[in-house]
C-alpha cells in the first residue's frame, strides 16, 4: 500500500507508539492506524492536531522524502 503521508515516520522519530499518540490526542487507535496506512484521509483539523502533538510543521506530515525521491528517480 502506498502511504500518502509521513505520520508513521514522524511518530517513530518522536519515540511514540500509536497507543501513546491516541492517548495524547484523544483519537481512537484504530483511526490512527487507518490514517497511517492511508486508508482514510483525515480532516485538516486532525492533521494540525497530530502535527502539534508531534511538535512538527503540519507540512512535514506530507512531504516526500528526499532520499526516496532520488532513489526512485534513478
Amino acid at each position: 500500500m502506498n502511504r500518502k503521508n509521513n505520520l508513521r515516520d514522524c511518530r517513530l522519530k518522536k519515540g511514540l507508539t500509536l497507543k501513546q499518540l491516541a492517548q495524547r490526542t484523544g483519537y481512537e487507535y484504530s483511526y490512527l492506524v487507518r490514517l497511517e496506512k492511508g486508508l482514510c484521509k483525515g480532516t485538516p483539523n486532525t492533521w494540525v492536531k497530530l502535527a502539534r502533538e508531534l511538535q512538527i510543521p503540519t507540512n512535514d506530515l506530507f512531504k516526500e522524502k528526499i532520499a526516496e525521491y532520488y532513489i526512485s528517480a534513478k
